[in-house]
């Protein structure tokens, strides 16, 4: 298995540019469940995107390998952003992602534009 782990990743900014603009869970969620929960603490602001991302050790670059990211079909496909706020400082959703390239010994390849 090529899996050295998948996380739940918030940005403010879309797309990122380095691993230190992201918040992420502090431990990789687990691979051998078909259904997960977890929470994040995130300060208040607004975030242009949550994904899973999946962390391959056969992949040169840690941000590439994206297993889930919502994309919002009322502002031209960009990534769904949230916000958090004083009056509703709770966000939830549902992400679903294949997890058997996880489970095997595959990884992503090519060339990710945003």
């Amino acid at each position: 298995m090529n899996t050295q782990g998948i996380y739940l990743i918030v940005t403010p900014d879309f797309p990122p540019h380095t691993i230190n603009e992201l918040y992420h869970s502090p431990n990789s969620l687990p691979i051998d469940q078909d259904t997960v929960y977890t929470e994040m603490e995130l300060p208040i602001g607004h975030y242009d995107a949550i994904s899973l991302w999946w962390y391959n050790t056969e992949t040169e670059s840690n941000l590439a390998d994206v297993l889930a990211l919502p994309l919002d079909p009322s502002n031209s496909l960009e990534p769904l952003g949230f916000d958090i706020t004083e009056e509703d400082p709770v966000y939830e959703i549902e992400l679903s992602c294949q997890l058997e390239p996880c489970r095997s010994r595959c990884c992503h390849r090519g060339n990710y534009q945003f």
